[in-house]
């Protein structure tokens, strides 16, 4: 322990020595403590030699500190460093270190401090000299206090009176270190007292969700941090000047040194993404005036950053489509993103890149604490890749010089579920999208702290078809064909990197995983080209696949010679009529004839292919249920006015042929029930589609009955009504109308619902033309149920527009403005209403181009309140008068939609009441019964004989009565005239 003792005495001793001597030839000065800080006095430390002096002897004091310090007061002073933190901020929001200043370096008592800031003297003296023994600050005299280097800091440089009447703008047109230290102390101090709970929670520690952090826990949202951010303006404005403070920590210009940008071509396009309000940029722009900067950023932050370059509002993971992007700039972004979102932010970056295009990441590169062996080996193959670690016996990554890398890294964890990251996982997260990184640009004085830049360029190896990884299960799969053998490479890298536990892979597990990985995509590409192609590859299966070949032509010709055989059988027949239903089993025929040749002509058709294997005519007569209704119905339902020639008087047509204008048409409908009526159409007849068959001479006319007309009117409203609506609500979108924008953002719902209302109303009305002009019951069917749906969508936000506005308007809008317009909305508002804020530019404002602190524009709260009045009362008297043609049109689709023809039900025989074999032996029977009661059993039996004559030959024996020996000894109801 002596040697280590000697040693760290030593490298102090060395380093101091170094250090004065450099000082003295520079002709600069170190800086007192308790003098105010001032930014020239840190000019001792741009000399490389000053700060590597410097950093040693940080680093060995540290470690001295750790070795003499008893552990038990080390470990206290880590577990109590919480009260560091919170003295800090009661100092921070009190505004001690203004009211300091202004009393000089005389201080202050600490009774004068708690009367200008309103304190309990005795708790604000104790907590002062508990930073005093920290030196924040310096007691100088009992209770007399000052600031000290570290404390002034904290200044804002503004009159301490003018930040207790306005705290809100306490931070405003500031260096931005106190607002960074507020910052701080509020939503990470109160983000650190959850870690445990979101690392002891199974779901939250491994979601890289940003919505499940330490951050979400303290606060008790759901919203991620950057959705908080856009919600609450202070914290909004508060983090923009704050990120200024990051910057002030930083060298001076320091990058301008990140790159050799005097290699790039003049006409440059320089991509800043993410580059908040351009303050690189624009650093970048002065020093070279020939190149072009594009700074990509939220539209929040944009509007708030109008300088002179072009500004894109846009997420930043979205590339500008047709650039040829020489660099793409990213200062401090990856840090605020898991590994997966990082991954998603370079895929998209390297899609948008030309092979010459470069990428330059600003990013601060831990360390080991410990030596690291790879150092000791080349194993990356690019300039920078490894740093010249701290002597010993001191850490190497110098302690608590580097302290601020690991600060923010844990500080991202705890707002984002993100990280810094070493150079090895940098290199892993560029490879793994397609990027090769050519040098490092290391930064003199530190390794974390100062920034360091990663120039990255496209990998040769292109990927032709953009390969993801996905999780399923706790495996990574494959999903797209791969294009190369270094892609493969590539991926399965990827996949051996995010299935390690660890975050930094060494190449010794980058080797193991590597086979197993290249092979797990060979294995789902093999399985995939598999599915779709084994029916024609796969050898085993050949058999199998022929027969599958074979019987699918066999059903393919047989469908084919079924489907022509109905088809001319159906032309065969001397009267075509409309086919039967396919699951039927029989045609109609005539009834009212007086021969019975025709009857047993294609009775019976040919089976319905998929039906069964039924032969003609295989039924058995004795079977009940086969015997049509027909043979003892009487129509005695129907009203005298149905069975009348000519019809009721609603059916009457216009003719001018005689006989027809009082004789309905045959076929189809009521009529088919009338006596000596035919049970299905023939030609001559008013088909249900107005189509008239087989009549050349004959030309289509179009009759349509009132209830047609009724549906055809009510539709015309319909479409008007709804047509006008989806415009209006399309304008509107567009934000053609003036003033449109501000029902964008505050009637958004009732917006969308009307919008829904109108095109579904428009719908309804093309489904309602269709099944008019068509016939189309089904389509009219179909056509009533939309009906209500659009009669629902029209109600209800007319309801919504009227309870808003007759209810509290006044509380709701106030509601709106102050939780849930959001930051954008309220711009929005402000620039359409040409006001600012909500009662004045200093309550609830938006930061915009016309409205600022002191602007002379009124507040948004009366013109608001009186557009929104005006609108909704408009709103819902529309909607309110909508609903009497709408139930009209409603009701008429249900009395007529059913009715747009004089057709019944489907127009065809029901199945029970049509003729068959079976029905026809029964009728036969009858008709032989009353010839032979009327002329004797010969005379009928020789008519019979004739009428057999006329049956072709091949039919006879499908009969289902056959000749007898003697007349009518097959039927027991004959037997009596066989003896009369």
């Amino acid at each position: 322990m002596t040697s280590s003792l000697r040693q760290l005495v030593t490298l102090i001793t060395e380093a101091a020595d170094k250090l004065e001597c450099t000082v003295d030839s520079t002709k600069t000065s170190i800086p007192d403590l308790y003098s105010p800080f001032a930014p020239q006095s840190e000019a001792f430390r741009l000399n490389p030699d000053v700060a590597e002096s410097a950093n040693i002897i940080c680093a060995a004091a540290s470690q001295l500190e750790a070795i003499l310090l008893p552990p038990h007061v080390s470990l206290g002073a880590a577990t109590t460093g919480y009260l560091k933190s919170t003295t800090v901020r009661v100092c921070l929001e009190s505004n001690v270190t203004e009211i300091l200043r202004e009393a000089g370096p005389d201080g202050l008592h600490v009774n004068e401090i708690a009367a200008k800031n309103g304190q309990n003297p005795q708790k604000l003296a104790r907590i002062l000299r508990f930073l005093a023994t920290h030196h924040i600050y310096r007691e100088i005299k009992p209770n007399i206090f000052t600031n000290t280097r570290i404390s002034s800091l904290l200044d804002t440089l503004k009159p301490s009176q003018d930040i207790i009447d306005h705290p809100e703008t306490k931070y405003e047109n500031t260096h931005g270190m106190a607002a960074l230290v507020s910052h701080a102390l509020d939503e990470m101090l109160k983000a650190s007292a959850y870690v445990w709970e979101t690392l002891s929670d199974p779901v939250a520690v491994n979601s890289g969700d940003m919505t499940v952090v330490p951050f979400s826990r303290a606060f008790n949202t759901k919203e991620s941090f950057w959705e908080v951010l856009a919600r609450e303006e202070f914290r909004y404005r508060r983090f923009n000047i704050a990120m200024e403070g990051v910057r002030a920590m930083q060298p001076s210009h320091a990058i301008l040194k990140a790159y050799d940008w005097s290699e790039l071509p003049t006409e440059s396009i320089i991509i800043d993404v993410g580059g908040g309000v351009g303050s690189e940029s624009l650093i970048l722009a002065r020093e070279f005036p020939s190149f072009n900067f594009v700074v990509q950023d939220l539209a929040l932050v944009i509007e708030a950053a109008k300088i002179v370059f072009t500004f894109e509002s846009q997420y930043f993971i979205l590339i500008p489509a047709g650039r040829h992007v020489t660099v793409f700039l990213l200062k401090q972004i990856l840090h605020d993103w898991s590994d997966k979102d990082c991954i998603k932010i370079l895929t998209q970056l390297r899609a948008a890149a030309e092979t010459d295009t470069k990428l330059l990441l600003i990013e601060s590169i831990l360390l080991l604490a410990c030596h690291d062996p790879n150092n000791d080996v080349d194993t990356l193959d690019f300039p920078g890749s490894t740093v010249s670690e701290a002597p010993a016996p001191l850490l190497a990554n110098f302690g608590i010089v580097n302290v601020l890398g690991y600060t923010a890294d844990l500080n991202m964890f705890l707002l984002f579920d993100a990280q810094e990251r070493t150079i090895r996982h940098f290199n892993q997260l560029l490879r793994s999208t397609g990027w090769k990184i050519k040098k490092v640009y290391r930064q003199d004085g530190g390794d974390s702290t100062f920034l360091q830049s990663v120039e990255a360029i496209p990998n040769i190896f292109r990927f032709m078809a953009r390969a993801y990884i996905i999780q399923s299960t706790h495996k990574y799969e494959i999903l797209t064909l791969l294009q190369s053998a270094d892609a493969a490479s590539q991926i399965a890298e990827a996949s051996a990197y995010r299935d390690s536990p660890s975050t930094t892979i060494s190449s010794h597990d980058l080797d193991i995983t590597l086979e197993p990985a290249i092979k797990l995509a060979s294995h789902h590409i093999l399985a995939s080209m598999q599915r779709v192609w084994s029916t024609y590859l796969d050898t085993k299966l050949g058999n199998r696949s022929q027969t599958v070949r074979n019987t699918m032509g066999t059903f393919f010709v047989q469908v084919c010679i079924d489907s022509l055989v109905g088809l001319f059988l159906s032309l065969q027949m001397d009267n075509p009529s409309r086919p039967a239903s396919a699951s039927s089993n029989t045609n109609s025929v005539y009834s009212h004839a007086t021969s019975t040749r025709h009857m047993l002509r294609n009775s019976n058709p040919r089976n319905v292919p998929f039906t069964g294997k039924q032969t003609l005519y295989n039924r058995d007569i004795t079977d009940a249920s086969s015997v049509s209704l027909t043979v003892n119905y009487l129509p005695s339902k129907f009203s005298s006015t149905l069975l009348t020639p000519g019809g009721s008087a609603t059916r009457k047509r216009k003719s001018t042929k005689g006989i027809e204008s009082i004789v309905p048409k045959r076929g189809g409908g009521v009529d088919a029930f009338k006596s000596g009526e035919s049970r299905m159409g023939v030609p001559g007849d008013d088909d249900y589609d107005n189509i008239w068959t087989n009549q050349k001479d004959r030309k289509t006319r179009l009759r349509w009955n009132r209830f047609k007309w009724v549906l055809f009117f009510a539709n015309i409203l319909l479409t008007c009504y709804s047509l006008v609506a989806l415009v209006f609500c399309l304008l509107t979108w567009f934000n053609v109308w003036h003033h449109a924008d501000i029902i964008r953002v505050g009637n958004r719902p009732e917006l969308i619902l009307s919008t829904i209302a109108a095109s579904t109303g428009v719908f309804a009305a093309i489904i309602g033309w269709a099944g008019i002009l068509l016939n189309n019951r089904s389509f009219l069917a179909v056509y009533t149920f939309i009906l209500w749906i659009v009669f629902a969508f029209i109600v209800t936000p007319g309801y919504m527009c009227y309870r808003r506005q007759a209810f509290n308007l006044d509380g709701k809008i106030n509601a709106q403005w102050s939780r849930n317009l959001g930051v954008e909305g309220r711009a929005r508002i402000q620039n359409q209403l040409n006001c600012c804020g909500y009662f004045s530019p200093f309550v609830e404002a938006t930061i915009t181009q016309t409205c600022y602190a002191r602007s002379v524009l009124p507040g948004c709260k009366k013109p608001y309140l009186d557009f929104e009045r005006r609108t909704l009362k408009r709103w819902f008297a529309v909607a309110f008068i909508l609903v009497p043609p709408q139930l009209f049109v409603m009701i008429a689709a249900l009395l007529c939609s059913n009715h747009v023809t004089y057709r019944f039900g489907k127009g065809m025989m029901p199945k029970r009441y049509r003729l068959s074999l079976n029905s026809m032996a029964v009728i036969m029977d009858n008709y032989a019964s009353q010839l032979a009661e009327r002329y004797g059993a010969d005379v009928a039996e020789d008519i019979l004989k004739r009428s057999k004559e006329n049956i072709p030959v091949n039919m006879k024996d499908m009969l289902p009565y056959k000749e007898a020996s003697g007349p009518y000894r097959s039927h027991a109801k004959y037997n009596s005239l066989g003896n009369s």
